[in-house]
Parts: structure tokens; sequence; C-alpha cells
């Protein structure tokens, strides 16, 4: 499963000789590619000969690279953790309840499908988990309104600044902003435009109140996508709702998920447009 950010991944490594017992390397390098491509060299700890681990501390969403490197003898081992900022519309036990889950023994797996169901959600219906975008770029040379691509907002003072991405460029920061966080667009107060684009938008972005029609859509998509996880709890001659649902799941995994009908007809209630 993936790793919260603020929280620790712990790697491992074992180095066997030529007759496979455990040994210690002559060198021993540990090299974490961060998902915004910089690197690092975290000291390893010595378990035994040849059983080493790193706790790395996880602070960037995205995905990261291990890769160990030894010589004497030479051993590679190549490893991904995605890092990830958890985002669900409903709580961890709420979903617990509406799956009729008794404990947390399978809580990694249903944060897991908590988040894609959310992000489902957030397709039509634009972004209800509050957070801040920092300088997404915005394509163009000159408008009169900006829409912001992850709207809505959850406050008329929810953009920080509009930034020209060129040297010298001009500014727009929030004083000088007509913001309309309902449809996520916004104007310069003077409305004389923006110019010399492309710009750069640093804002935050969701929803102060979410509606129960969303949380009612996700905790649906949520049943949906734990199917296979749930299991046929015994055969029956013709297809029943759980054999259904597998199969309706299966098709999900091909490259458009169709979310159940019942879930994406609560969204469309609160679509807005350019968000869907």
């Amino acid at each position: 499963m993936s790793t919260d950010v603020g929280a620790v991944y712990r790697t491992t490594l074992e180095v066997l000789n030529a007759s496979g017992v455990p040994t210690a390397p002559t060198t021993n390098v540990l090299t974490v590619t961060l998902p915004d491509q910089t690197t690092s060299l975290p000291a390893i700890t010595t378990d035994s000969a040849g059983e080493y681990h790193v706790d790395f501390p996880i602070a960037q969403e995205g995905l990261h690279k291990f890769a160990w490197v030894t010589t004497g003898p030479i051993t590679s081992k190549t490893d991904y953790e995605n890092g990830t900022a958890f985002r669900s519309v409903i709580g961890l036990q709420e979903a617990r309840d509406y799956l009729k889950l008794q404990d947390d023994s399978q809580d990694e797996m249903l944060r897991q499908i908590m988040g894609a169901a959310t992000e489902q959600a957030e397709s039509v219906v634009g972004t209800c988990v509050i957070r801040t975008f920092t300088n997404e770029q915005i394509p163009g040379y000159t408008r009169s309104v900006i829409r912001l691509p992850h709207g809505p907002l959850p406050t008329n003072l929810s953009v920080a600044s509009i930034t020209s991405v060129w040297a010298q460029g001009p500014t727009w920061a929030t004083a000088a902003l007509s913001i309309y966080p309902n449809t996520g667009t916004v104007e310069p107060l003077n409305m004389q435009g923006f110019w010399l684009g492309p710009w750069l938008a640093t804002y935050t972005a969701g929803r102060t109140v979410i509606p129960q029609r969303v949380v009612l859509a996700v905790k649906e998509i949520i049943w949906d996508l734990w199917a296979p996880v749930r299991g046929l709890q015994s055969d029956q001659q013709e297809p029943g709702l759980e054999e259904t649902s597998q199969f309706d799941y299966q098709l999900g995994m091909l490259p458009n998920y169709t979310m159940p009908v019942h879930a994406r007809a609560l969204l469309e209630a609160e679509a807005s447009p350019g968000f869907a």
C-alpha cells in the first residue's frame, strides 16, 4: 500500500554471497529519487551481517524510487513507493459501517479505495477536499477571465496570486482580484484582463461543506470498488448481486471505469460546468 506523507517507509536489503549466505558487502548505497527528481543518500542501518534497512520519511506526495547497490558482492535492488496525501469526503469508520466491516484488518485497502472513490466524485463535481494548488500553469496570452482548473473555491479570498511566467511580467495578488468561488473563476478588479501569459496560479480549492448527495455517491462508489475484496460467499447457479458487482468491477478495470448509475445521478446534481 502507499505511505502517507509524513509517515516513514521502511525499505530492506539482504545481501547473499555465492553460497547463498548473508554477508557484509564492501560498499552499500541506497539512492532515493524523490517525486521532484532530487535525490537523497540516507544512512543505512545494519541489522546483522548482510541484513540492512532504512526508515525513510516521506515528505513529498508522489512516486519515490529506492535503488540499492552494493559491491563485494555486487547486488542491486530497486523498489518504488507512492507518497500519498490521503483525501476522502468520509471518515474511515463511516466507510467501515457502510461496508459492514467488523474490524480494522483491511483498513489499508479500504483507505486506498476511499481515496479513489473521492477522486471519481471530484472528477464530476470539482474539488471537494480543501487543498492548495501551487504554481499551476494557466495557458494563454490574454484573457478577460481565468477559470481555475480545480474549482470550486472555499471563499472569495482563496486565490493567493496569478503571475505571468515571464521575467518582469505582471502579478495579481488577492487584493487585485475579483474571485467567484462557486464557478472557480477570477478576473482583475480593474476589469482590464490578464495579459502576458501564460500564468502561474496559486490558490486554495475545495468545499467547506460537502453536500450529502456527494457523500452518498462516494459511499456507493466505495461499495462498488470493494466488490472484489468482499468476494463471493458461495457458488450460485445464476449470477447474483455479488457476482454482478464483481463483473462490473472487472469491466471497470478497463480504460474507462464506469461508476454506479445511482452514484453518477447523485453527483450530476452538484456538477459545475467545466468540472464534469
